[in-house]
């Protein structure tokens, strides 16, 4: 997990891999996709996401951007071929606007 910080040391931005969906029995040197959701659910549980606003998916050229923007956060995951690329938990802090800029 990546973490940027903002100008008063609070989480900005976290980045995390997507994991692999197994079905049956997969490899133990993976990380799965349930794996990743339970961190996720740890690390930045419904409490702190607050009401879920929106959800969608935006295909672009390819990839799909998997988006959904709660009151205090905005969970994002690229995918390119069904595969994940990683997903981005962004918080909506105003003082993190211009630290998650990219």
């Amino acid at each position: 997990m990546v973490v940027t910080y903002g100008p008063n040391k609070q989480a900005c931005r976290l980045q995390l891999p997507s994991g692999m969906k197994i079905v049956g029995t997969g490899p133990i040197y993976g990380i799965t996709k349930e794996q990743i959701d339970d961190v996720l659910s740890e690390v930045v549980p419904l409490l702190i996401r607050g009401k879920e606003l929106n959800g969608m998916m935006v295909e672009v050229s390819g990839p799909l951007h998997s988006l959904t923007v709660y009151e205090h956060v905005t969970i994002s995951e690229l995918l390119i071929a069904g595969v994940g690329q990683g997903i981005t938990v962004t918080f909506n802090e105003f003082a993190c606007a211009k630290q998650t800029e990219p």
